[in-house]
């Protein structure tokens, strides 16, 4: 391709193209067997409007050239999300049969311009396309597959979701690949108007409300990336983290205010007199130490459990080392601490409590 077209195609230079022209009049005949991009893909890629405009009245033909990736001058522009000149291309010609193999060709990995325009979330290309007064509904192909398998609503989602975009292509008739493969007939034909979204839609109100709320919040493979996932499961592992914690600094019916131990001068009055106890350790452990026991296994679970996937889940992060020195640290004062509020021999004296038929709450 001449050096200078492809100067004036990226800089969207129409009267350096409009010279070169006049000096070479089959210049662009030329221009359009070259192999690669042709100058309305590179004007496209730079989107300028004019230089597009300028290149259609000079040679339409070159909106159905392909590049070496298999994009042609409209999937770029949706890509880009350059919403002039999609309508410039969309323009083209008066034969709505040739937009409509256009609007639903593919590229090399098998996507057409709804796409593109899902995975970059181009609000304004998908809502074009879909706009009823453009004269193409029921035309285009909103469940087409990709050759991943997916169809533009598997794209879009795949890119983090965009309630605005999901909801165009749902009245559009789109779903996703798993609702195609619990309905087979939805990939066999195309339901006329808008036939699949109120088949979706009845679908949808059949399931109960938990279970419609419960589709809405699990994890998606395909919707939610690895990085969100480990961001989530890191705040709840704080969070257990925390109030395992706070548990075993105050665990339930807290702690001994004093120390007791029965003796000739401490007779009380009452039949019932309290156990011999000392001040800061557990009185749960005191009264039930069955109990504590159970409560301490229990919520130490918890804690080293939600130690450990947050020390997995920040592999590879800088200041590593500084992270398993600081959560070392906690598992010291949490075992420390849990040693320390333990009445001694709780289990052991509670064991024999109960063979003596003692109602200390055991």
């Amino acid at each position: 391709m001449d050096r200078g077209l492809i100067e004036a195609a990226k800089k969207g230079d129409v009267q350096k193209l409009l010279n070169l022209i006049k000096d070479d009049i089959f210049l662009l005949r030329a221009t359009n067997l070259a192999d690669g991009d042709n100058l309305l893909h590179i004007a496209c890629i730079g989107g300028h409007v004019d230089f597009v405009k300028e290149i259609l009245n000079l040679n339409p033909k070159f909106a159905k050239e392909l590049n070496q990736d298999g994009f042609s001058p409209l999937h770029i522009a949706s890509a880009t999300g350059d919403i002039e000149i999609v309508r410039e291309l969309l323009k083209l010609g008066s034969n709505d049969l040739y937009k409509e193999y256009v609007l639903n060709s593919k590229d090399e990995q098998g996507n057409t311009i709804l796409h593109l325009g899902a995975s970059r979330k181009q609000y304004e290309v998908v809502d074009m396309l879909l706009d009823e007064n453009f004269h193409y509904k029921g035309k285009i192909e909103v469940n087409s597959l990709n050759k991943k398998g997916l169809t533009p609503l598997d794209v879009l989602a795949s890119q983090g979701g965009d309630s605005d975009i999901e909801e165009m292509l749902r009245l559009a008739g789109a779903v996703r690949i798993q609702e195609i493969h619990s309905f087979p007939q939805l990939a066999t034909q195309e339901p006329p108007d808008n036939q699949l979204g109120q088949d979706q839609g009845r679908n949808q109100r059949s399931k109960s409300a938990s279970k419609k709320l419960q589709d809405y919040f699990k994890y998606d493979r395909i919707k939610d990336s690895p990085s969100k996932a480990r961001n989530t499961l890191l705040v709840i592992a704080v969070l257990i983290v925390t109030g395992t914690y706070q548990a075993v600094l105050s665990p339930p019916g807290g702690v001994w205010q004093d120390d007791f131990w029965p003796d000739a001068k401490n007779k009380t009055t009452s039949s019932r007199q309290p156990p011999s106890h000392t001040a800061g350790q557990a009185v749960m452990g005191t009264h039930n130490p069955v109990s504590y026991g159970l409560f301490l296994i229990f919520n130490s679970i918890g804690f080293f459990m939600s130690l450990h996937m947050m020390n997995f889940l920040t592999l590879g992060l800088p200041l590593q080392f500084e992270l398993r020195v600081a959560l070392f640290a906690l598992i010291s004062t949490y075992d420390t601490c849990m040693i320390a509020i333990t009445p001694s021999g709780a289990i052991v004296s509670c064991d024999a409590d109960w063979d003596a038929n003692v109602d200390y709450g055991c």
